[in-house]
């Protein structure tokens, strides 16, 4: 999903333009605002490094003016290193949507988390219904 610099959303296409040596920001407001990448598989190898062509991406996303953040299901204990290697200084949205991390400060903003009575409860009764589960936590 895309929302463009006029306030329409859109699924279909990215706006983009082909390369060129060396490359110049188009002038004006960029077509987008903001771009929301995971990290695991977009922005990290499976060896959990970054590339340079991915450096180079999100370096010309912020020359076109827009803002990166970055969205992934790792808490943010888990992904600081990571954040680090890319240079991000914005916020992080980590933990599944759990929890809110600002990286330039190196500090968790927020964190939700469940009552551990309703998950065990959730828990115990899916294992009625299924049998045993494996389960992690963060």
């Amino acid at each position: 999903m895309l929302t463009l610099a006029s306030g329409r959303v859109t699924w279909d296409t990215v706006p983009f333009e082909p390369p060129t040596a060396p490359y110049r920001p188009v002038a004006g407001p960029p077509p987008f605002r903001l771009v929301a990448t995971d990290l695991d598989g977009t922005l990290l190898h499976s060896g959990q490094s970054v590339s340079g062509r991915t450096l180079r991406a999100l370096a010309r996303v912020a020359e076109a003016g827009a803002a990166h953040l970055v969205v992934t299901g790792r808490p943010a204990t888990a992904c600081k290193q990571y954040l680090a290697a890319l240079g991000y200084r914005g916020l992080a949205v980590c933990g599944q949507g759990a929890q809110l991390y600002d990286a330039d400060a190196d500090r968790l903003l927020s964190s939700a988390s469940l009552d551990i009575d309703l998950a065990r409860s959730v828990v115990e009764r899916v294992e009625a219904a299924l049998g045993p589960l494996e389960l992690g936590g963060a």
